[in-house]
């Protein structure tokens, strides 16, 4: 690997570095990506974490048995 690759790789990395400062309160620095396919997931649950990812399944009961199947 030449010398340019490498620190264009390291410059690329600290660019992706969270720009708040690190915590060990796990509800502040954890990421939850939760999934419930029977329903809605509780966002009172969701609002306890630092980042939520909604996985594309979540309420897929509700939603994939639309005719047709749209997001709304």
């Amino acid at each position: 690997m030449t010398f340019t690759l490498m620190v264009l790789l390291v410059s690329s990395a600290a660019a992706l570095q969270p720009n708040w400062r690190p915590t060990y309160n796990m509800t502040l620095s954890t990421v939850v990506m939760p999934c419930n396919d029977s329903g809605m997931y509780d966002p009172g649950q969701a609002a306890r974490w630092g980042l939520v990812d909604f996985d594309w399944s979540n309420a897929k009961q509700l939603w994939a048995n639309q005719k047709p199947m749209d997001c709304q």
